[in-house]
């Protein structure tokens, strides 16, 4: 018997598996890309680094991730004993 736990699984086993197929065509697109800009835009070499890149942004995202967290467990905190 399949029960609801086995069905939410499934279905984000499902949804991790389609992100995962799009995050691979977007990889090779941008390699793509990468390779035919590379000898068409001169300050190519002047950017930071993808690895750089993508550090900044998840070190950004994770900041906004953090402040979230505490406004959303300072509202809480906030809201305990009335009757919400």
């Amino acid at each position: 018997m399949s029960t609801i736990s086995d069905f939410v699984t499934s279905t984000q086993d499902q949804v991790f598996a389609s992100l995962k197929q799009g995050e691979d065509v977007i990889v090779q697109s941008l390699r793509d890309a990468t390779e035919t800009l590379e000898g068409l835009v001169p300050f190519v070499s002047q950017l930071p680094s993808p690895a750089d890149t993508v550090a900044s942004a998840f070190s950004f995202t994770n900041s906004v991730l953090a402040s979230q967290r505490d406004m959303v467990a300072s509202i809480l905190k906030s809201i305990e004993g009335t009757d919400a």
